[in-house]
């Protein structure tokens, strides 16, 4: 009968290394908050839209025709000082209340992509700790500013097409109703965009933050490949590589500013993060 060979000590060379470095799955951006954060947004603006459109048109109307006896700019300025403040008001009340829901929404979000993100690795390795309280309310406060700055830049814009419409080239109501349209799709664009680019902003930030508590160091830059005008550095530079949480790269070539995929307007890029095994 024969016998059985054993198997000696491995070699050097056959005996199996120390597990590499090994990449979780990519973080990518939840769709619902940017979705309500956006339809909060129109919501508080719709009825701007409205009434400086009735109280604007019903004070031109009234001063039909202008002539030198009868100039409606100083009833304009009252009007729209009225609703400036009015809006103003409206915003700064429901601001702290989107912005709460949001960023809560987003953390909610990143902390199961961050958890699934983790345990996809052999490692296996389960979220605990939470992101910081002082994080979040950075986030909501930053939030709060921009809600805010909604009424206030359209004000702005709407106050010099009217101040316009009762000089020596205005045509009055016809120049106020022009720019209350220009402005109001100027606005509605602006409200998509703090949504979007928040949301991606904000969960970019807070997925930094858990995958660094649980021991990740390093990410990897993927490039969204979307996007009709992709930045050549993020897209032939940053793609593919691998960066340390702790040494940011360079995304904005004109700043030097230092960051993470999704900081930048417009960045749809995400990060894959690195699990190391010593």
């Amino acid at each position: 009968m024969a016998k059985r060979k054993t198997r000696g000590p491995l070699s050097p060379l056959n005996r199996p290394g120390p597990p590499k470095d090994e990449a979780g799955k990519p973080q990518h951006y939840p769709a619902k908050p940017a979705i309500y954060y956006d339809r909060q947004l129109i919501a508080l603006c719709k009825p701007m839209f409205a009434d400086y459109l009735v109280e604007l048109s019903a004070v031109a109307l009234e001063y039909k025709p202008i002539t030198e006896d009868a100039s409606p700019t100083e009833v304009l300025r009252k009007t729209m000082d009225k609703l400036k403040r009015k809006f103003m008001a409206l915003f700064e009340r429901e601001a702290p209340r989107i912005a709460d829901n949001v960023v809560g929404m987003i953390d909610k979000a990143s902390a199961v992509s961050s958890d699934l993100s983790l345990k996809d690795t052999s490692a296996r390795i389960t979220l605990k700790s939470k992101v910081p309280p002082s994080s979040i309310n950075d986030h909501v406060r930053a939030n709060v500013a921009l809600i805010k700055s909604i009424p206030d830049k359209y004000h702005e814009q709407i106050e010099k097409a009217v101040i316009k419409s009762v000089g020596p080239y205005g045509h009055g109501l016809q120049t106020i109703t022009d720019a209350l349209m220009e402005y109001e799709g100027v606005t509605r664009r602006r409200a998509e965009f703090i949504a979007l680019d928040q949301t991606r902003k904000v969960t970019s930030q807070l997925n930094a933050e858990r995958v660094v508590k649980a021991g990740a160091k390093k990410f990897k830059w993927v490039h969204s490949g979307g996007g009709a005008h992709p930045r050549e550095l993020h897209k032939f530079g940053l793609n593919g590589q691998i960066f340390e949480y702790a040494n940011l790269p360079i995304i904005d070539e004109r700043t030097g500013e230092r960051g993470l995929p999704g900081q930048l307007p417009n960045c749809k890029c995400i990060a894959q993060p690195i699990v190391e095994f010593d």
